[in-house]
This record gives structure tokens, sequence and C-alpha cells, in this order.
């Protein structure tokens, strides 16, 4: 297989509607870059009374070529609005949105996404990532090996706990095109789907001949959580990956740990 390289680029602010928050581990093959809009390998967001909450400032240090550390400030809020003027109101309407697209089957969030889409365009609307006092903090190590990266994420609560934690490995959407199960390609994945967590699929890329895809992920005090897969190329939009969710029970400092596999396509 061609070995994928890890690595971090302090100074790559994404693209599309993310730009400007920070990244995780990122992944390259052949000199190429492979993450785009995604949010890279281990990275963090959090829910709370109906505002998403993202981190725009992270430390990293590497201990040698195969332990990274990264900390993270959770102090940005994700805000719609006309133009440059903020509305609660939009704010509200998209995090509405949100909840009732990630159920839907496929079909109809490929519709709903592109309605969604349409409709941004002709009002207007846009995104806007605001500064607010830290919230929450996390900080990663990775442990990288060859075909993986060990990812153990120890969360803490500044202000309250918030309702949902999400933990998130993404990828670019123009490599990662299809999906992968029980040894042969499949369709990729819609927006945002759940999954069995013991029987986790690949995201495929064959124009790279490479997939991924999570495995042994436990959390601890046994607070309950969901895995996803998503893909979403249109627009500003051009991830693909997994995100743990974790529902924290008022519980301050949690620590998940999971594995990131890479391996061949055909």
């Amino acid at each position: 297989m061609k070995i994928p390289v890890f690595f971090h680029d302090k100074q790559y602010q994404g693209n599309g509607i993310s730009e400007g928050l920070a990244r995780g581990l990122q992944v390259m093959v052949d000199g190429v870059d492979l993450t785009q809009e995604g949010m890279g390998l281990g990275t963090i967001a959090i829910r709370s009374q109906g505002y998403t909450y993202f981190s725009r400032n992270s430390q990293t240090v590497w201990l040698d070529s195969q332990n990274m550390i990264q900390g993270y400030i959770i102090d940005t809020v994700q805000l719609s609005g006309l133009g440059e003027t903020v509305s609660p109101l939009l704010t509200s309407i998209g995090e509405l949105f949100t909840l009732l697209y990630r159920p839907l089957p496929s079909f109809f969030q490929k519709k709903m996404l592109w309605v969604g889409m349409h409709i941004q365009r002709m009002l207007g609307v846009k995104s806007h990532f605001t500064s607010i006092s830290p919230r929450s903090k996390a900080q990663f190590h990775f442990k990288i090996e060859s075909k993986q990266v060990k990812i153990c994420c120890n969360f803490h609560a500044i202000d309250l706990p918030p309702r949902e934690l999400f933990i998130m490995n993404e990828l670019g959407a123009d490599f990662f095109t299809a999906g992968w199960r029980a040894g042969r390609p499949t369709a990729p994945p819609p927006g945002w789907q759940i999954l069995n967590q013991h029987n986790l699929p690949f995201l495929y890329s064959p124009g790279k001949r490479l997939r991924f895809s999570l495995s042994n992920i436990s959390v601890d005090q046994e607070l309950p959580f969901k895995v996803f897969w998503g893909r979403e190329q249109a627009d500003s939009l051009c991830w693909a990956g997994f995100a743990i969710q974790i529902n924290l029970a008022d519980i301050s400092d949690i620590t998940c740990r999971y594995t990131v596999v890479f391996d061949e396509g055909i």
C-alpha cells in the first residue's frame, strides 16, 4: 500500500466554510495533502444550549517523530447572519436544520443539503465564527505508526459541561469518494449517518488506493457514545470522515481513546 505521511502544518487554515478553525493531524500521500476542507485527524467541537463551538487556537508539541501532543481551546461559536450581520434567529434555524438533516435517509439528505445551500446563496446567508471566552479545552496524544494512529483525547469543561462532545476525523471529499465494506467498494455515505460500532466501514480513495476507518473506541466512565460517518461535497463543503459523539451527562472531564486505521484499496 501507499504509506501515508502524517504531519501538522500550523499555517494551514483550511478552506471553505471551516476556514480558520484549528486542524488536527494531517495526511499526505504521493506528496499531496489530503486534508482539503476536512478538519484532519483528532479535532473537537461541542454543542451546548443550541449552539456549536469550535477551536481556532491550538498548540502542538512533537515529543519525537512518532508522538505529537496537541492542545485545543474551545473559543469560537458558529453563528449565521445576512452578510456581515449576525442573526440569532438565523443561527437557531441553521441549528434546527442540522438536527432535522442528520437522521434523514441518504437520498433526502442530499436533496436537503442542495436546497439549504441554494436558499443560503439566494438570501446571502453566511456563517460566522465568533470569538468567545474559553468554554472547554482538550489535549490529544497522537501515537503514529506506519498504518495507523492511536489517539487519546482528554477533555475538560471550563464552563458548564456541554450537552455533546464531537471528536472529528476528516479528510478531503475530493479524494475519498467511496465507502468500503466486506472487501469491496461501495457508495459513499451521505452527510451524516450513524454506524454499528462493532462493524465500521472504511472511507475509500480510489485515486490514492487508500482507505481509512476507526477502531478500538473506548470512553471512560461508561459514557454513551455514537459513531457517525459522512461526506459532503457542495459549495464550501468538501470533507469525508468519521465523528465520535459523546453525551457528557453533566460530567466535566472524560477520556476517549481510539485508533485511525489506514489500509490499501484495489
